[in-house]
């Protein structure tokens, strides 16, 4: 009996953990009716895309409008938070494909979360080809849920995978998930949809970025 119980449990640690990380994930609005998607790394910042911190003109965005809505759903989200600081890596700030494989950000949170998924939140590589992740995501047609989508990695080149699913405007800055075994970690981000020359969805690894970033967060 004692075995069949502990069989059963490892059968629903998956979707168990995964209904734990998705207490982390939110939508972040970014003004102008605009929004795109934020998890929750630790009590006060949120990791998400690069050019969702910046405007179409390459300035960085006003903070006042934008706010984080945590664990945004049909009946309201679970809390909301402005934004008092965002970092960018360095390379994000050039052209062409060095822009597009560091599109990655951090934001600080003007009050603290107190999330109880942090304690086992697990940050980890970007897995190789083939590989199944799972993303977690708002978008136009989700605006006000968190949607779920299975991908597989179609190509992986330095830090910048691309997926082979494919995902709609506010997608940018989702999570991407791995199931390692019995545990579930954050490995990307989303940065956009890619429509040639193959279609997907373009990743980039979150675990030395994240990293890096946090230096310049005070």
């Amino acid at each position: 009996m004692r075995v069949a119980v502990i069989f059963c449990a490892l059968l629903l640690w998956p979707m168990l953990a995964m209904a734990d990380v998705a207490q982390l994930v939110g939508r972040l609005n970014i003004g102008r009716g605009g929004f795109c998607t934020a998890s929750l790394i630790d009590s006060q910042t949120i990791l998400t895309a690069g050019h969702c911190l910046q405007s179409p003109d390459g300035t960085d965005r006003p903070l006042a409008p934008m706010r984080f809505f945590l664990a945004l759903g049909d009946d309201g989200a679970v809390a909301a938070r402005h934004i008092t600081q965002i970092a960018l890596p360095a390379a994000f700030f050039q052209m062409g494909v060095a822009r597009l494989n560091n599109d990655i950000a951090l934001a600080r949170l003007d009050a603290p979360l107190d999330v109880s998924a942090l304690a086992h939140l697990r940050i980890g590589p970007l897995p190789a080809w083939s590989a199944q992740v799972k993303i977690l995501r708002y978008d136009r047609m989700n605006s006000n849920h968190i949607a779920q989508q299975n991908c597989k990695v179609a190509a992986r080149e330095g830090q910048a995978a691309l997926l082979s699913c494919t995902v709609d405007s506010g997608a940018s800055g989702a999570p991407v998930f791995v199931m390692d075994g019995a545990e579930l970690y954050l490995a990307a981000v989303v940065s956009r949809k890619i429509s040639a020359p193959e279609r997907g969805t373009l990743a980039i690894a979150a675990q030395d970025a994240i990293a890096q970033l946090r230096r310049q967060l005070r």
